[in-house]
């Protein structure tokens, strides 16, 4: 299939306003996650900052289902910037709901910008996504002096676009009641699939990767720049991807960072992660075992795998439980898998914890992940959109039969994680997802742009695999970090060094580059 030839065959119906409520546990476990931003006051807070500064300050919040109809072929209007966050400029830019009609109904794309520290050695614009899907920008451009190296926030207006259908451009909602007698997830995730057709139905069939990359594109002419720069993380990374693939010559560098490979769509994207997730944690295992982790509180001399199992024994097991990734097991694995993330801080206290719910009745209630420090958003805040645009890209497979495999797949894949493994609850959404998925071919490689990828080999949010195949498919180069985590620049200076040389100089990192963690 020739570049940017993607396959779309849909129409629409009509939105309302509210939100679904769902708890953290479960939608933090469906997640393909977002660059952690630090905490503080940039950071933690961003999405509550969102409507508590905009709106009264500056008065260009996105007005959520007022479509505009345009009687005549629409261009891009110039940015009209406003001063916001204190430092900041942000602004609504009105983009096509549908591309391929000339007169399509326009929605609000919200943009937000850190102007270059530098003015005098400015390069350019750099476009920044945090990955999500569905993570709002605002709080990773807040947060840029402490996330990108002092040389990109010097030489680049760094700009935040809100993706379609996320926090302020013109945002997908879920909400109403949800049937309280409905108490598998299957069921949970039906209805919730309903209550979306309902009430952004006209929005579902336009909320995709592709949509995603024609608004950058777009606020790329508003902005009046031949070419910028693009900078993603974690769905970010394939975002940016899919953006090259569209729009080669606008682009004068690319970095995708622990980015997301879309030749594993269906079912082989969750059986990946789940593969990389007992990859992490018997690394860890190992590490305490070995010495490697000094100290480790852990470490008893005995088999440290079985002794992890012993824990995950004290739980009932989840394959009778309705809905494993909301139980207590459930919340267990969602820390470990949050402390293995971070290998600083996160590694001696999960040995901690660990130590302690080896003795504990109940292992979860010893766990706590808030030692890291670090906040990805309100998982809440952004669910209707990841489950959006996974089920309208189709990463997750719509057919039952595939699915229930899967389920096994993972416990092959993962049995240090049994009940993460069995919360596939996702998939049953984008079963029942009103527009139909899409059929994207995978990305094609960029001529003319240099592209960095870059992979870390303990990601259990991005498997590294996924790296490698996205630096195949785009011709990029990929530099490799050792190593969890999951956004290799805010926590690698080696990386950061190699993505600041590159993103300002063009200069790319010799091919089979490794960095320490």
């Amino acid at each position: 299939m020739a570049r940017g030839q993607y396959v779309d065959t849909v129409r629409r119906v009509n939105p309302r306003t509210h939100r679904v409520r769902l708890s953290a546990a479960i939608a933090m476990a469906l997640m393909l996650g977002a660059v952690a931003v630090p905490a503080g006051p940039a950071g933690a807070k961003t999405v509550k900052a969102v409507k508590k500064k905009i709106r009264p300050r500056v008065g260009i919040e996105s007005d959520s289902y007022h479509f505009v109809r345009s009687t005549t072929p629409v261009a891009p209007a110039a940015v009209n910037w406003k001063p916001c966050f204190e430092t900041l400029d942000c602004a609504i830019v009105r983009a096509p709901l549908d591309y391929s009609d000339p007169r399509s109904a326009l929605i609000d794309i919200s943009v937000v910008r850190r102007k270059a520290s530098d003015p005098a050695r400015r390069i350019g614009v750099m476009f920044v996504n945090p990955g999500g899907p569905g993570g709002p920008t605002s709080g990773l451009v807040r947060a840029s002096a402490r996330v990108f190296p002092a040389e990109m926030n010097a030489r680049f207006d760094i700009i935040g676009v809100d993706p379609r259908g996320t926090t302020n451009s013109t945002p997908v909602k879920c909400g109403g009641k949800l049937d309280a007698t409905r108490a598998d997830v299957d069921s949970i995730y039906e209805s919730i699939a309903a209550l979306c057709a309902a009430q952004s139905g006209e929005l579902l069939p336009f909320i995709d990767s592709v949509s995603a990359a024609r608004d950058l594109d777009w606020v790329r002419r508003s902005l009046g720049e031949a070419q910028v720069s693009y900078l993603g993380f974690s769905y970010g990374g394939y975002l940016g991807g899919v953006y090259a693939d569209l729009f080669p010559t606008t682009l004068r560098s690319v970095i995708l960072d622990s980015g997301l490979d879309n030749t594993v769509f269906g079912t082989q994207i969750l059986a990946d992660k789940a593969k990389s997730w007992e990859r992490a944690l018997r690394a860890f295992l190992t590490a305490c075992a070995t010495g490697t982790l000094t100290p480790c509180a852990f470490n008893d001399g005995t088999d440290l795998v079985v002794r992890y199992q012993s824990i995950l024994a004290k739980f009932p097991d989840p394959r009778t439980l309705r809905n494993p990734s909301n139980s207590r097991q459930g919340i267990f694995e969602e820390t470990v898998l949050q402390l293995i993330e971070d290998q600083p801080k996160g590694w001696p206290a999960l040995a901690i914890q660990l130590a302690a719910a080896a003795t504990a009745t109940d292992p979860s209630r010893v766990m706590d992940a808030s030692v890291t420090g670090g906040s990805g958003g309100d998982a809440s805040s952004i669910f209707e959109a990841f489950l959006a645009y996974t089920c309208r890209d189709g990463q997750y497979t719509r057919d039952g039969a595939a699915q229930a495999a899967l389920g096994a797949q993972m416990l092959t894949n993962a049995p240090l994680f049994p009940s993460a493994a069995l919360s596939t609850g996702s998939l049953t959404a984008c079963r029942y997802w009103a527009a139909p998925a899409l059929s994207l071919p995978p990305i094609t490689p960029v001529t003319g742009t240099p592209v960095l990828v870059i992979g870390s080999t303990l990601d259990t949010l991005a498997p590294y695999e996924w790296s490698q195949s996205l630096a195949a498919t785009t011709g990029g180069t990929l530099l490799t970090r050792v190593g969890p985590g999951h956004g290799a620049i805010p926590i690698s200076t080696c990386v950061a060094a190699a993505a600041s040389v590159f993103m300002t100089d063009l200069v790319l990192p010799a091919a089979g580059t490794v960095c320490p963690s």
